[in-house]
């Protein structure tokens, strides 16, 4: 009894069939090698293959079309619930209470949150401003540079003119 028990063990921890023989070759299957798969390849149909791997439903398989179908369901889901936000008010005890109410907190968190909201909105168009600025002021540098080597050209033009006439 202690003999088939081991027996038994030993070909139920090899994941075989009771007295079956084992082959002579084993095929031992090598583990995924992590290095050489890259993660989210593109699905690129084999040269080796004659039909398209896109192509579920073809002559040679069309009795396994039930098997090989593919079913998509387009899900969405409500990510912004919009609750209308309504102002707390602030009432005469609040306001002559020792201790401020966490109401009077809140009114007070709100108008700071909606000041600081129209300050920074404030700040982002006057930051594109002064950059819609700065550049038409480089532009306005350019052009004055230009401009000065142009006149500079011009009066040198003019100076060798009256240095030539003066000459004849």
């Amino acid at each position: 009894m202690n003999k088939f028990g081991l027996v038994q063990l030993s070909n139920s921890a090899q994941n075989s069939p009771l007295h079956t023989e084992l082959p002579t070759k084993r095929h031992v299957v090598e583990p995924l090698k992590l290095s050489t798969l890259k993660k989210y390849q593109p699905i690129v149909p084999s040269p080796l293959t004659t039909t398209s791997p896109f192509n579920v439903v073809s002559k040679e398989n069309k009795e396994n079309a039930e098997t090989q179908t593919f079913e998509f369901f387009s899900v969405s889901t409500q990510t912004t619930i919009s609750v209308p936000h309504v102002p707390p008010r602030i009432t005469e005890q609040e306001l002559m209470a020792e201790r401020p109410s966490v109401n009077y907190l809140r009114v007070l968190a709100d108008r700071l949150q909606t000041d600081l909201d129209s300050e920074l909105e404030r700040n982002l168009r006057l930051v594109e401003e002064l950059c819609t600025l700065d550049e038409q002021l480089s532009k306005t540098d350019r052009d004055m540079t230009i401009l000065e080597e142009v006149f500079a050209e011009i009066e040198e033009e003019q100076e060798a003119k009256e240095v030539g006439t003066a000459d004849l």
